[in-house]
């Protein structure tokens, strides 16, 4: 699917995360965002339109961006990563990313589309 990518990196990834992952509020700080759960989002579903109930929670929001946990192989130099971002109920995509240390620091080498709406 990816060109370079090697099995064990993705069975890594995959185990890593099989279980839903969770960022901490920590994490969330660090990054600048809101940090919302999947448990949150299935809670906006049951009371109104998921994107009408995301929005009014966030009115500020551009986008719902999913991250998954990193994977890292440091003796590779090679870290795999899953990235969605969603706008409305079929405005998004979602990728698989390969990531190789360069000259500056760990960039993507290549994205494999895993989804898009």
């Amino acid at each position: 699917m990816i060109p370079g990518l090697r099995a064990e990196l993705l069975q890594e990834y995959l185990r890593i995360n099989a279980p839903r992952s969770l960022f901490t509020e920590d994490d969330a700080r660090e990054l600048g965002v809101d940090l919302v759960s999947r448990a949150e989002l299935d809670e906006m579903g049951k009371t109104a339109w998921i994107w009408t109930a995301f929005y009014q929670r966030f009115p500020s929001a551009t986008a719902l961006v999913e991250l998954s946990v990193p994977v890292i192989d440091r003796a590779a130099g090679e870290a795999l990563v899953y990235c969605g971002e969603s706008t409305g109920s079929l405005a998004g995509r979602g990728f698989l990313i390969l990531l190789r240390n360069g000259s500056a620091g760990r960039v993507p080498v290549f994205w494999q589309e895993l989804w898009v709406s």
